[in-house]
């Protein structure tokens, strides 16, 4: 079951909703972040950068698994 959300706010004129908010862990949602055309571009972009998400190795590295199927591209975006 999904917990009511604990609180919202504003931010740049977007309604922001905490629904967790503990040290560990932090699910915000931001209504109409970004439009459906913005939301391509960043796929366009991301899609032939995407490469396998690594995981902990419980030594203080970091390991590739075949369990884990997601993938991952860094995009930098200027908020200014």
């Amino acid at each position: 079951a999904t917990k009511p959300k604990k609180d919202s706010h504003t931010w740049r004129g977007k309604k922001v909703e905490i629904m967790i908010d503990l040290p560990a862990s932090r699910i915000h949602t931001i209504e109409n972040f970004v439009s459906a055309e913005e939301c391509a571009a960043v796929e366009a972009y991301a899609a032939p950068r995407l490469k396998l998400t690594s995981i902990a190795d419980g030594r203080g590295g970091r390991k590739f698994t075949d369990s884990r199927k997601a993938k991952q591209s860094n995009v930098k975006v200027n908020w200014k």
